[in-house]
């Protein structure tokens, strides 16, 4: 609400939609989340956003609805923060029963290169 309101103590949405010709939202436009079962440093798949591979990754950090993803092997420059009900976000085995491809983590990937063993 603005601080020039002409009488922010007694507010009242009913007369300021009024004054001010708005339609308040209705209550059917917003739907409710469901619990997500997620948990800091649980392993997943996730799409990364810059290149669209799905690689195994974790819960680095969550904030109600909204994990922290960090991708193994990777800097943490990388980590971004997403919905937890978004459809790039797959439980672990979700590549092998869909037939994606499944990027190992960095380190792992630098491992499988001749002499790097």
């Amino acid at each position: 609400m603005k601080k020039n309101y002409p009488d922010p103590d007694n507010f009242s949405w009913e007369r300021y939609l009024e004054e001010t010709g708005s339609v308040a939202a209705p209550a059917h436009a917003f739907k409710p989340r469901h619990p997500h079962g997620f948990q800091v440093n649980m392993k997943l798949e996730a799409v990364d956003k810059r290149n669209p591979f799905v690689i195994r990754a974790y819960l680095k950090v969550f904030v109600t609805h909204l994990p922290q993803i960090h991708f193994d092997g990777w800097s943490h420059m990388y980590d971004y923060w997403i919905d937890a009900d978004h459809p790039d976000l797959h439980p672990v085995g979700w590549c092998e029963r869909t037939g994606h491809a499944l990027k190992p983590p960095l380190r792992e990937a630098i491992k499988q290169l001749p002499g790097m063993e």
